[in-house]
């Protein structure tokens, strides 16, 4: 064989290993690099996703910050850097409040309607991702990281992160990796729990001031699997920390798994909204309002 065929043939067999190469699964991980990759690889699983979920808050002993407790019903979609979001808040005096968020990847409108007869509500359009996180949603619990808009893997790839060693959460083994949220924000920083076995998944994590305290954290985190590689956690339990204004409150979120929908193709304009006659907007981008007026639609289809 000439030297020639044998750099072809070199050539050949370095394609088929990387074309056919397995995902890291949880005997692979030997770094922080492995982590963020396999947590990156079982993210792209997920084209798209929409489901329901409720979030039962209670505030404690904190009458300062409103009502004591209240459930918090949504419909929620992901698809991408796309999201969507319509919340219905049912309060202890039966009072409702919903609102409507969606993100199309450039732009953000949003719609609050108090339920009022004589009040359609007042909508609004921005340019960027003005996505109403809070302590808990869905997101965070298995692709962000609570206080910041970032995805775990790119977190634990920002230079900063590195594996304390192995934990367990409710009977899971887990590695912890420990961080700064951002390498120019050494104040803050975070300690997770990952689940290698099971989709690369946060089973619990914190964050926190080093010479302060817990700002926020997460735990009980209960996953389910969906699919071929593909596990989703179905329930969490966000409890702002000491140093957080809410402290000793508690947000719990429950999944309703049969309304759980994976990769069916959800069409990009379901995350832009529409109105009807009725809404006053504020196009913040235009720097003025506009009468539209009404309830607010996604991809054309009525609202929740």
């Amino acid at each position: 064989m000439s030297k020639f065929q044998s750099i072809k043939v070199s050539i050949f067999w370095v394609v088929v290993v990387i074309l056919f190469a397995p995902s890291i699964v949880a005997e692979d991980v030997v770094t922080v690099n492995d982590i963020a990759m396999g947590m990156k690889y079982h993210r792209s699983l997920i084209k798209d996703i929409k489901l329901n979920y409720r979030i039962e808050t209670d505030l404690g002993k904190k009458p300062e910050y409103g009502t004591q407790k209240d459930t918090k019903e949504f419909n929620w979609a992901l698809k991408g850097e796309k999201e969507f979001s319509w919340s219905k808040t049912l309060y202890e005096d039966d009072a409702t409040l919903e609102e409507t968020f969606a993100y199309d990847g450039e732009v953000a409108t949003s719609w609050y309607h108090p339920n009022k007869k004589d009040d359609p509500g007042s909508g609004r359009i921005m340019l960027g991702n003005e996505f109403p996180r809070g302590i808990l949603t869905p997101k965070c619990l298995v692709f962000t990281i609570s206080t910041e808009p970032l995805y775990w893997d790119e977190v634990l790839l920002n230079g900063t992160a590195e594996i304390l060693g192995k934990g367990k959460v409710n009977g899971h083994e887990c590695y912890v990796v420990e961080g700064e949220t951002r390498p120019s924000r050494t104040s803050v920083k975070y300690k997770v729990w990952i689940d290698t076995s099971r989709g690369f998944s946060p089973l619990k994590f914190e964050v926190f001031m080093p010479e302060k305290g817990v700002i926020v954290s997460c735990d009980s985190i209960e996953l389910k699997q969906f699919a071929d590689g593909i596990w989703f956690p179905i329930k969490g339990i966000g409890r702002p920390g000491e140093i957080h204004p809410v402290k000793g409150a508690q947000y719990i979120l429950i999944v309703d798994e049969k309304s759980v929908e994976i990769n069916t193709g959800i069409p990009d304009d379901f995350f832009h909204l529409k109105w009807k006659e009725g809404v006053t907007v504020w196009d913040e981008i235009q720097d003025k309002a506009i009468e539209i007026g009404g309830e607010p639609c996604s991809g054309g289809e009525p609202c929740p």
